[in-house]
């Protein structure tokens, strides 16, 4: 008798969980730190946010090159130039 009344708690506290309306996703969180999406608005803002952190992570790199690029013009280095001239093609867009 008491196993089936643990059970029965124990099924009913599953429900009680599971029937618990879940946020689509943690809007107070940036982008890089949310961790959790639900339902189909999750899935859309998921999607955004994959895009924002790929954009954020090539305009590093871009910014990074440039910043290369300076040192190299300034030191007369003309073979690290070239090479970063052709990356910046890669991750830069403008």
């Amino acid at each position: 008798m008491f196993k089936r009344y643990k059970m029965t708690v124990v099924c009913i506290l599953i429900a009680g969980c599971s029937s618990q309306t879940l946020p689509p996703y943690q809007a107070d969180r940036a982008p890089e730190s949310r961790d959790s999406y639900n339902g189909v608005t999750g899935v859309a803002q998921w999607q955004k946010d994959q895009s924002y952190l790929a954009d954020k992570e090539l305009t590093g790199k871009c910014e990074l090159i440039r910043t290369r690029m300076i040192e190299a013009h300034l030191t007369e280095n003309t073979k690290l130039l070239e090479k970063l001239s052709k990356e910046s093609k890669d991750f830069c867009i403008i």
